[in-house]
């Protein structure tokens, strides 16, 4: 660099008198450094070491390009997604995840993830289709279809929801919450045999879970049941260890033995006893 501070144009420039020349990279860099004005210094010195480090450890001799940064993969961008995701902070999630795919938009595991994050801020048509391209990509794993499923459930589209539950339990046929799963969407379309069908599934893989029994005995309930109910509601109160849902199981129980023990109308969760706890369902 001359004392004006002007950069020579090639390496074969006269130099000032005690420097020797610069290889072509740090005449690159001197420029920009130059440009960039009294935050040049470290800058440069940090370029021209960098050459001559190089210039050393290949014989002297100084490559004509330099070598650029490595750039994250997608794979370092999921795994920051993972951290993100644990700590509950889903848009930095779902920012880390998007980059992910756009490295590599055949990285399946991001689309899943960001499908569960989208689902978590309540997005639900793009958690939907997160969970379509992950399926496409990924169609022999039970947990996607059961993902989607419970989604689907929640959005009260019950046919998709047992499609996919059924699809999934294919794959895994002793997915105790996937029967449930299943069960309860069939309750919804009042198709009681079947869901009854689905919780004695349940129920052999499981015999001492609490969920299913209560579930199982409203199905019972709204099918007309109530001496079934009331079996499977006491069943349920032996084995449940939350005491808020002793508390939903208690009520149920009480109003079906207000009920008559023949067989009933059919009756719908609306009909729960009047009561300042939430009904079971």
């Amino acid at each position: 660099m001359t004392q004006n501070g002007e950069v020579p144009s090639s390496p074969g420039s006269r130099q000032p008198a005690g420097r020797a020349p610069l290889c072509r990279q740090c005449e690159y860099f001197a420029g920009i450094c130059r440009l960039w004005g009294e935050r040049s210094a470290g800058r440069l010195f940090a370029a021209v070491l960098a050459c001559a480090v190089t210039a050393l450890t290949i014989g002297g001799r100084v490559p004509d390009v330099v070598a650029a940064e490595p750039r994250q993969s997608a794979e370092t961008f999921l795994e920051q997604g993972k951290e993100e995701l644990k700590q509950k902070h889903y848009e930095q999630a779902v920012r880390l995840f998007s980059e992910a795919v756009r490295k590599d938009p055949e990285q399946a595991q991001a689309f899943k993830l960001r499908g569960q994050v989208y689902e978590r801020l309540g997005r639900t048509q793009l958690a939907v289709k997160d969970y379509d391209r992950y399926l496409a990509m990924r169609p022999s794993d039970p947990d996607g279809y059961f993902r989607r499923a419970d989604l689907l459930n929640r959005t009260l589209d019950h046919e998709s929801a047992i499609r996919d539950y059924t699809r999934g339990l294919k794959l895994k046929p002793m997915a105790v919450e996937a029967l449930v799963g299943r069960g309860l969407a069939l309750v919804a379309l009042e198709r009681y045999p079947e869901a009854l069908e689905d919780y004695r599934r349940a129920l052999e893989i499981e015999p001492a879970d609490a969920e299913v029994m209560g579930n199982m005995a409203i199905a019972y309930l709204l099918s007309g049941n109530s001496g079934k109910a009331a079996h499977y509601l006491k069943k349920a109160l032996q084995h449940e260890q939350d005491s808020e849902w002793k508390t939903r199981l208690e009520s149920w129980l009480e109003h079906v033995e207000r009920r008559p023990r023949a067989k009933s109308p059919v009756v719908s969760p609306a009909d729960t006893p009047p009561t300042e706890r939430k009904p079971l369902w």
